[in-house]
């Protein structure tokens, strides 16, 4: 759950914090007070903290205990009965094998112990490879079968899009220079009738709602170092919810679509060439429909669930969008997140255009 090139210094965590996961651990974290722990900064994003914490020269005597794991606090973006339902959500798909083993969860719901992988992200170049691609695509059948206790409607990307939104705006009333570097896309749309039109509108095409993670982009997709090639993970379940099946599909090839690798600014290259083609989207869905229903497909609903991809390609890139803005005026991230959703916005509006076509077709 860490990328090679992450930081590797000591970072302050409340002291109270750090005694709360000794706890959770038991074993040599807390039998052993006085062995220093290392913590290492992953990420931090809207949505969390990452940390690595590890007991420094002291290997576990015990075979449950782990030497190191992923401290995974929570930002203030969330309310507690949100955090609270993050918990539930992970623990589940934890006892299930579909996420890292939990570990525990912080008191006041601030944050969870995670399991550690030695592992790295995948690159841009490897998502397109096939076998990465066929289990990446039996992964997300997995989640979609899953029956889990939180609302069954397509609601909560769409609360957070308006509270990005928001947020965003609220930045800007109050800082005249970001006000300045986002009017121009601020003011583009109205953007909170933008939404209302985008949900009402799908739930009209009364697309199939399953359980989703959400966040399918390729810092999402792990390969674990210690296994073969096809050992295949998926991590970070902030978003994971219910909603419309196609859409997590529209995001995986969105991402297709950008080289993080670039070290030049914005920090990425965008290569809109390389969305894949109608014969390669038909393949995916089609092992993706046989490990769903575990039966041969038939051409309808390829053809149906490859329909619904396209449709949701909207929805995909107004996400986007309203993440690039809320990033680029609260957090430093290794790209432009502004430029990210410049590019997000270009998209959005060739597809809305497409999509107006077609109604007049």
């Amino acid at each position: 759950m860490v990328e090679s090139n992450s930081s590797s210094v000591d970072i302050p965590v409340p002291d109270t914090t750090v005694l709360m996961c000794r706890r959770l651990l038991g074993g040599d974290w807390y039998s052993l007070p006085l062995a220093p722990i290392h913590i290492e900064s992953i990420t931090e994003g809207q949505t969390n903290k990452l940390y690595i914490l590890k007991l420094k020269h002291t290997p576990s005597t015990s075979a449950t205990t782990p030497d190191t794991v992923i401290l995974r606090l929570f930002s203030d973006i969330w309310s507690q009965e949100e955090i609270i339902t993050q918990n539930i959500v992970y623990a589940i798909l934890s006892e299930r094998g579909l996420a890292p083993k939990l570990y525990g969860v912080l008191s006041h719901s601030q944050g969870r112990l995670e399991h550690f992988y030695q592992c790295r992200t995948l690159t841009n170049l490897e998502l397109y490879q096939e076998n990465v691609l066929t289990h990446t695509t039996r992964i997300i059948a997995e989640m979609h079968l899953q029956d889990m206790p939180v609302p069954k409607d397509a609601s909560f990307v769409f609360k957070c899009m308006r509270r990005w939104l928001k947020k965003t705006e609220e930045v800007c009333l109050s800082d005249s220079k970001r006000q300045s570097m986002l009017n121009g896309m601020l003011s583009e749309k109205k953007w909170e009738e933008e939404l209302d039109w985008l949900e009402q509108h799908l739930k009209q095409l009364n697309y199939p709602i399953v359980f989703c993670h959400n966040d399918l982009y390729s810092q999402n997709i792990i390969r674990l170092l210690d296994k073969d090639e096809f050992n295949i993970r998926v991590i970070d379940f902030d978003m994971a919810s219910y909603n419309y099946r196609g859409y997590e599909f529209a995001q995986l090839f969105h991402d297709l679509l950008f080289d993080y690798s670039c070290t030049a600014h914005p920090g990425f290259k965008y290569l809109p060439d390389q969305y894949p083609s109608l014969e390669q989207r038909q393949n995916i869905v089609r092992l993706y429909l046989q490990r769903l229903y575990d039966r041969d497909t038939t051409k309808e609903e390829v053809d149906q669930l490859v329909n619904e991809i396209q449709q949701t390609r909207l929805y995909s890139c107004l996400f986007v969008f309203l993440w690039g803005l809320r990033a680029s005026v609260v957090y430093n991230y290794p790209f432009d997140s502004l430029y990210f959703a410049k590019v997000y916005l270009s998209m959005y509006n060739t597809e809305k255009e497409r999509l107006s076509k077609q109604k007049f077709e």
